[in-house]
């Protein structure tokens, strides 16, 4: 996984389609604090109909976060993140197009679930 600067300062990635996520919106996420220990998912898969890009960083401010992981195309043209949150510790979750997938984007919904 290669990072590199991008905007507000944010690392990105690129898994060898490059390291633009375009059309994104990001989220801000804390896990409850009785949240069950072990990883969970982010997935698109099945609520979109567009080409998904997903990135995870820990901490909320853009430009000290830490890329926790991403991903382009899990299952098709659709992505999951898994990684292991923190009780009490905010997460940013930015979900966007891959770049150059042409369009406006598109409407769909996201997941986040204990696996």
């Amino acid at each position: 996984m290669q990072t590199l600067p991008v905007r507000f300062g944010q690392p990105a990635c690129d898994e060898g389609y490059g390291p633009e996520i375009d059309h994104d919106i990001w989220y801000r996420w804390k896990p409850a604090v009785a949240i069950l220990a072990g990883a969970y998912a982010v997935n698109t898969s099945l609520m979109t109909s567009v080409d998904t890009k997903i990135a995870i960083y820990s901490g909320t401010d853009c430009g000290t976060s830490t890329l926790l992981g991403c991903n382009d195309d899990a299952c098709d043209y659709q992505s999951e993140v898994m990684f292991s949150p923190k009780p009490g510790v905010e997460y940013l979750i930015r979900i966007g197009t891959y770049f150059g997938s042409g369009g406006d984007g598109g409407s769909g919904a996201f997941s986040i679930f204990g696996i």
